[in-house]
């Protein structure tokens, strides 16, 4: 309805505007992925410019437009106001000029110099030549051609009194003008500035159309234009002559007789009688030429009901051919109908749309006639990853419409890391930093859990590299790329490639593996206010832990304190350990005060958040994060070493101080990759990996760049080991790497883990924590991990309507719902941290909107409401298509778990985990993104 609005809007402009113009109407109707709506976008063109005669109108047109800016859409305005200016009045040879408008007069040429400054109108006066110079900054040592207008004013005596000289400057202040004036002898000239409107815009300026200045405007007696342009393109002198020569175009071509009262005219008889001779000649000439009229009227009259009935017959066939075409323009916006409700559900990443184009013409009558229909256009960019859906669309949809109704206009795949590669590149080029994506080979080694074996797979991967790129210009344009890298990060597979990417371009400004480490400048001992610095002392391994108040890191800081004590005598003074606190300061000082055991044996530090630098450095992206530095000062492990103890103890056997180095550049045989393919293809291999992963959560994968050196074709480069497991599964995942590291050392590969940690929850609970009710023998109960707190089933669900926020509930912390009786107690246990979320609650600010972001696996439609995640279906890492989520009516019909409808739901997402005992997590409010919550 109000797209219907708009277009009303712009065809009054537009029937407001003369038909010369041949005005055509262009209207897209345009499908769109997510969308709700058919997008309308209405155009118009022509090729003609309005003529001068038109100004005022179309200066009212433009007020118009202006006063109801507030009424329409940023992009309607803007195609109106782009038309306008397309067609806006232009002064051509010929046109009448009366008045110069919004001028601020200077100097007038008869005021001897006497400088004075008021907002005039310049009227163009009849019987006058005008010769105006405008102008904008002028270097008062060029005699440029303003000057030899001046002096060819003072040669020519006859111009004195008929021509006269303006000169109008287009930004000059007063100062400047009069600065000119003074310096130049310009006492011929009247001199104005031009004041522009709210716009910075002129009207008199806009019509003219200048390319460049100065320029040279010349206006005849009659007012008419005779010259526009530079003044070198014309002959002035000429031309100015000519014009004084010329006759008056409005005085009669024979003089008129004037009679005195004084004077007496005879006539001559002679004459008198040759007048009356010729009258009657005359006379009889008409009476004849008057039958010839009365027959050649007939004859008009009879061709002139000819032309209209043919005029007519035409139009009629018009008509019905512009009803047949608008009975076809209904039957395409159906069919566009139907496409948008489906690709309201499809989430390409980027442009994918189908067109439906037509065309009107503004008719003499003000009435807009169709011309011509386009056939839906289907316009698309995917990614090579989406064809899937493509086919989806192609199968479903598009080829269930008429061939002859449709056509592909536009279709061109991609890949993801083609549109974030050349999105870093512009960023980065705006601070002078070159980046080159070199093409490489690569072989993968994957574990696929769900079909048990190991897939050998052969790709394209891509190295960075950059030139001018430092750890500043890094940062500079990672946040100049930020907008549109953000928006791309919503979907799941693009977070992963430009996490890659920014990962392998960052690699060119940091510390990391084998390359020498640096001082870390500027941190407090524990207990001390003086600055330290932590260096590396040669002939000593240094161990150092980047750490947090948190569970993870407090377990890292436990198990260095054991080790410290188990290898005391044959580390010593070998092995230096520095912990590296980067958190709270105030949680740092209470935990180290209650916890002084780990004061005597760890050196602990601390800095302040806002002077961390050390931690782009070395690229700190996580905690616990350790670097080892081996005796020669080069850094050998990062992250998290897969056995610390172990990497510790080679570290310091090691002697030689270029070992590593040669064996770091030495490229990575053939035969080693062979015999690791052997290893974690076998069915002892096999065997123990499915021992540890029952419910198929493990994500293991080896790549292999391949050498490009011509001389090293069967050789590797750069090796990967890539990994996901949960916490529970470490120990005995390790050992299974040790059979890989016993081939290539652990050191010679770039490993990138995530370890998830799991929770269990405590089920069932003894009382409410909001009424204090006995809720022990109640099957169904809430459970708050975060503060370890049970809660009725009665008070978790008490929604007030009457408040607002947060406060419509009793209990406001992220709780989990247990659906008992359970039959099966293992959904209690073994629980991804992920899912539990973090207990978020509205800012202050914040929205509190309960329409959450996903599409509800019962029934689809998502009713408004909290949001309840399925925290059992699909275990593990979190995947590209998000989790198990349901409404709140969907969540009421499976807490009624024995019900048709419940199984019903259950039995749809049964594959990917769902049981009837799943517990869920309940989140109130939609946070912001996705996963906030």
């Amino acid at each position: 309805m109000k797209n219907k609005q708009k277009s009303k809007f712009g065809q009054q402009l537009i029937a407001s505007l003369p038909s010369y113009l041949n005005i055509l109407e262009i209207t897209n109707y345009i499908a769109q992925k997510e969308q709700d709506q058919i997008q309308i976008i209405t155009a118009y063109k022509s090729r003609n410019r309005l003529k001068a005669a038109d100004s005022e109108l179309y200066q009212s047109i433009i007020e118009k437009l202006e006063y109801s800016k507030k009424d329409l859409d940023a992009n309607e305005f803007e195609l109106m106001a782009q038309f306008l200016n397309e067609i806006q009045p232009k002064y051509e040879i010929g046109d009448q000029i009366k008045k110069i408008s919004d001028i601020e007069q200077i100097i007038s040429s008869n005021n001897n110099l006497n400088f004075q400054t008021q907002k005039v109108t310049l009227q163009i006066q009849k019987e006058f030549i005008y010769v105006i110079n405008i102008w904008d900054t002028i270097v008062l040592g060029y005699n440029g051609p303003i000057d030899e207008v001046v002096q060819l004013h003072q040669m020519k005596t006859e111009w004195h009194g008929t021509v006269k000289l303006i000169a109008i400057s287009l930004k000059s202040t007063t100062e400047e003008i009069i600065e000119l004036v003074t310096l130049k002898k310009w006492q011929y000239l009247d001199h104005y500035k031009l004041i522009k409107n709210k716009i910075n815009n002129h009207q008199f300026l806009n019509m003219l159309n200048i390319e460049g200045l100065p320029f040279a405007l010349v206006i005849g007696k009659n007012g008419k234009i005779i010259h526009a342009g530079y003044h070198y393109e014309v002959a002035l002198d000429d031309l100015i002559t000519q014009e004084m020569l010329r006759k008056d175009e409005d005085a009669p071509q024979l003089e008129e007789l004037k009679i005195s009262n004084n004077d007496e005219i005879f006539l001559d008889n002679k004459i008198i009688n040759e007048l009356q001779a010729k009258n009657q000649e005359q006379n009889m000439v008409g009476q004849k030429q008057s039958n010839d009229n009365r027959v050649l009227n007939i004859s008009q009259q009879n061709k002139s009901n000819e032309d209209k009935n043919y005029e007519k017959f035409k139009e009629s066939k018009l008509q019905n051919a512009n009803s047949m075409i608008k009975v076809q323009l209904k039957v395409l916006k159906q069919y566009l109908l139907d496409i948008q409700k489906v690709l309201k559900n499809l989430h390409f990443q980027s442009k994918f749309q189908i067109v439906l184009r037509r065309q009107r013409r503004l008719r003499f009558d003000g009435c807009l006639m169709i011309e011509q229909i386009s056939d839906l256009e289907l316009e698309y960019q995917i990614t090579y990853q989406e064809m899937e859906m493509l086919d989806y669309f192609m199968e479903q949809v598009w080829n269930k419409i008429p061939e002859h109704l449709r056509i592909v206009k536009v279709s061109n795949l991609y890949s993801r890391s083609d549109i974030i590669k050349n999105i870093i590149s512009v960023a980065f080029a705006k601070h002078k930093v070159s980046i080159k994506y070199q093409q490489i080979m690569k072989k993968s080694l994957i574990w696929d859990s769900n079909s048990q074996e190991m897939i050998i797979n052969n790709s394209e991967g891509y190295t960075v590299q950059s030139s001018g790129l430092n750890l500043e210009n890094f940062y500079e344009g990672i946040q100049k790329a930020k907008l549109s890298i953000e928006e791309l990060r919503k979907d799941f597979d693009y977070c992963v490639e430009i996490n890659e990417v920014i990962e392998k371009l960052q690699s060119n400004t940091t510390l990391g593996r084998g390359k020498k480490f640096a001082p870390i400048l500027n941190y407090k001992n524990f207990g001390s206010s003086k600055k330290e610095s932590i260096s590396h002392i040669k002939g000593q391994v240094l161990v150092i832990l980047y750490w947090q108040c948190n569970k993870d890191c407090i377990v890292q800081l436990r198990n260095i304190d054991e080790l410290i004590i188990k290898n005391n005598e044959s580390w010593g003074k070998i092995v230096k350990f520095v912990a590296l606190n980067i958190g709270n300061e105030k949680e740092y000082i209470s935990f180290l005060e209650q916890n002084k055991e780990h004061q005597s044996r760890l050196q602990i530090y601390n800095k302040e958040r806002a002077h961390l630098t050390d931690t782009s450095l070395y690229a700190i992206t996580q905690v616990p994060y350790f670097i080892l530095v081996d005796k020669f000062g080069f850094i050998r492990y990062i992250q998290s070493p897969i056995n610390l103890e172990r990497s510790i103890q080679q570290l310091v056997k090691e002697n030689e101080r270029d070992t590593y180095q040669k064996n770091l550049k030495a490229p990575i045989q053939q035969q080693s990759v062979d015999l690791i393919k052997r290893i974690i293809s076998s069915n002892n291999f096999k065997t123990q990996l499915l021992s540890i992963d029952q419910n198929r959560v493990i994500e293991f994968r080896l790549d292999f760049e391949v050498q490009q050196d011509d001389k090293a074709k069967n050789a590797y480069q750069n090796i990967y080991l890539n990994y996901f497991i949960r916490d529970k599964q470490e120990e005995e995942f390790n050992q299974l790497l040790d059979k890989i590291f016993s081939i290539i050392p652990e050191d010679r590969w770039i490993i990138r883990k995530q370890i998830q940690q799991t929770v269990s929850i405590q089920y069932p609970g003894n009382k409410c924590v909001v009424c204090s009710k006995d809720i022990s023998k109640e099957p169904k109960q809430y459970y708050c991990y975060f503060k370890k707190e049970h809660v009725c089933v009665e008070c978790a669900e008490f929604t007030d309507l009457s408040q607002k926020g947060m406060y419509m509930y009793k209990y406001q912390d992220t709780l989990i719902f247990i659906n008992g009786p359970l039959h099966d107690e293992s959904v209690l246990h073994d629980i991804d941290s992920h899912k539990i979320g973090k207990n978020r609650q509205l800012q202050k600010g914040q929205k509190a909107s309960q329409k959450h972001d996903f599409v509800c696996d019962g029934c689809v439609i998502s009713s408004e409401g909290p949001r309840y995640i399925a925290v059992n279906a699909r275990p593990g890492n979190y995947k590209k298509d998000g989790y198990i989520d349901y409404c709140k009516n969907c969540f009421q019909i499976l807490k009624n778990k024995g019900s048709s409808e419940a199984k019903n739901i259950v039995a749809k997402n049964s594959h990917q985990g769902m049981t009837a005992d799943s517990i869920f997590t309940r989140v109130l409010f939609n946070y912001g993104k996705y996963r906030d919550f």
